[in-house]
């Protein structure tokens, strides 16, 4: 017979030990990230306009 494997019991709150490696923070992921999060809109109104963007290489 098959032994019976058991997966691993889940956490109550991964994030809790979770270290954010974008700015170093404690509780949160990078994807999370509030000043990761504000970059990326920034970005976002930055490249909105024009051809440019990916693939636009010659």
């Amino acid at each position: 017979p098959k032994p019976k494997i058991f997966p691993p019991p889940k956490k109550e709150n991964p994030t809790k030990d979770s270290i954010c490696h974008d700015c170093g923070e404690i509780r949160h992921w990078k994807r999370n990230c509030p000043r990761y999060l504000a970059e990326l809109m920034k970005k976002k109104k930055n490249t909105t306009s024009g051809a440019g963007g990916l693939g636009s290489k010659g």
